[in-house]
């Protein structure tokens, strides 16, 4: 789930800016966050001061302020590092992930084995044939 700064300005329904201070105590109309211009609600912090924040009441709101300028970003975790050494052949394409064990034969390096379709021995599935 998405965290997000407090809201500086709310934009009011007669499209004026305005602070949490600014905001008549009665004030019945929508407000809307001056970024991503999703309804934006009126809370305490933890401290008892004041602040904006996205109401998020329903999956279109969710989804439009993903873009929103306060939302704070996770720390993006690194690509996986390969390990060094022989790449397997055809690695681009994994081949199938669920196959009968049962017996199968390899054509290209001439193995016979029991399990999934990929060979142990080559590392490969296209020359497979079941025995």
């Amino acid at each position: 789930m998405r965290q997000f700064r407090p809201i500086e300005h709310a934009i009011t329904e007669d499209g004026e800016w305005v602070t949490v201070q600014e905001v008549p105590y009665r004030y019945n109309g929508r407000l809307l966050c001056d970024s991503c211009h999703t309804e934006v609600i009126i809370q305490e912090d933890a401290l008892g001061k004041e602040i904006f924040v996205h109401a998020r009441r329903n999956r279109r709101d969710r989804l439009n302020n993903q873009g929103c300028l306060y939302a704070i970003s996770p720390a993006r975790r690194s690509a996986p590092v390969m390990p060094a050494g022989r790449r397997e052949r055809n690695s681009t394409f994994r081949g199938p992930l669920n196959t009968r064990t049962r017996n199968w034969r390899c054509t290209r390096c001439e193995y016979s084995y029991f399990g999934g379709k990929k060979c142990p021995r080559c590392n490969d599935w296209v020359y497979t044939v079941m025995r």
